[in-house]
């Protein structure tokens, strides 16, 4: 899925990525490819991304050697509170403070 991840002065992050785990308010929730169309309100928390190539066995730097479905993840981006949307065409744009 494509991904953005923006404050009120700049982009942080913006890629592609397999899964998102972020901090809803009503509990920590998990998005991958094509989920159903979905807008949460994000509570103080960590941002967690798993990068496309990881999520399918490959090891460090994108070289094969991962164990099968070993999932890796990027730096988790601290949050105060924010928003998601997760479009019908596989788009997450994640607001944040």
């Amino acid at each position: 899925m494509k991904i953005q991840i923006l404050n009120a002065q700049e982009k942080l992050f913006e890629g592609v990525i397999s899964m998102a785990v972020l901090p809803a308010c009503g509990g920590e929730i998990s998005l991958m490819d094509y989920h159903e169309p979905i807008f949460v309100a994000l509570k103080q928390g960590f941002i967690r991304l798993v990068p496309l190539a990881r999520r399918i066995g490959f090891g460090h730097r994108g070289e094969a050697g991962g164990r099968h479905g070993e999932i890796h993840e990027m730096k988790p981006f601290k949050i105060q509170r924010g928003v998601a949307r997760f479009a019908g065409n596989n788009e997450l744009v994640i607001l944040v403070e």
